[in-house]
């Protein structure tokens, strides 16, 4: 399995063992908000929004590259005040990623670059966006 997809289970996998808010699931799989009930809120979706690369090295058969790989983080939340909710949930968010910012090993070091808070849904359901940055190297044909 290349370096990505194994960040992205760990940061999927990190986020499931998440407490305090606990979310209800954490997937990598787009969800149709208005489709959700009640009882699967709180709950993260992952998606793979970009990456930068750049070549660390630049001869011979083990070209090594480094990558500045964006995740957005979407949660998903009920609660009044729903201020309050989102950034409980964006702080637990933050300090569940913080305790192996290397991903398990397979990053040089990750961190939240944004929040971002959409005002046009209607409380008592709140949705934000964490944009969540890991910087990685790897082999060429290897990523």
């Amino acid at each position: 399995m290349n370096a990505r997809d194994l960040i992205a289970i760990n940061i999927v996998e990190t986020l499931t063992d998440m407490n305090d808010p606990k979310p209800v699931f954490v997937s990598r799989e787009p969800v149709e908000v208005d489709d959700l009930a009640n009882s699967q809120l709180p709950c993260l979706i992952v998606r793979t929004a970009g990456e930068d690369r750049t070549d660390a090295t630049m001869t011979g058969a083990n070209i090594r590259r480094t990558s500045l790989v964006t995740y957005e983080i979407t949660g998903y939340t009920r609660g009044i005040p729903i201020d309050t909710e989102i950034n409980q949930f964006v702080e637990a968010i933050e300090r569940t990623l913080d305790v192996d910012r290397t991903r398990g090993g397979n990053a040089l070091n990750s961190t939240i670059t944004s929040i971002a808070v959409n005002t046009d849904r209607e409380p008592p359901f709140g949705e934000f966006v964490v944009t969540f940055d890991v910087f990685y190297t790897f082999k060429r044909g290897q990523a």
